[in-house]
């Protein structure tokens, strides 16, 4: 997998990241231990944005 490495973000605590983003988009997922590797294998990414500024009306 080519990702930028993040401190403390090891490749045990990325499989964790992805079920966790995974389980709170609401999806699930009857076999969890052919899950993680398609994951690896399709090369899916998580991204996350921390935005400085919220604005609201």
């Amino acid at each position: 997998m080519i990702c930028d490495p993040q401190p403390g973000i090891d490749n045990e605590r990325l499989r964790l990241l992805r079920r966790e983003v995974f389980r709170a988009a609401g999806g699930s997922h009857h076999d969890r231990d052919a899950y993680d590797p398609v994951l690896t294998e399709q090369q899916r990414a998580l991204v996350l944005v921390l935005p400085p500024r919220i604005y609201s009306n």
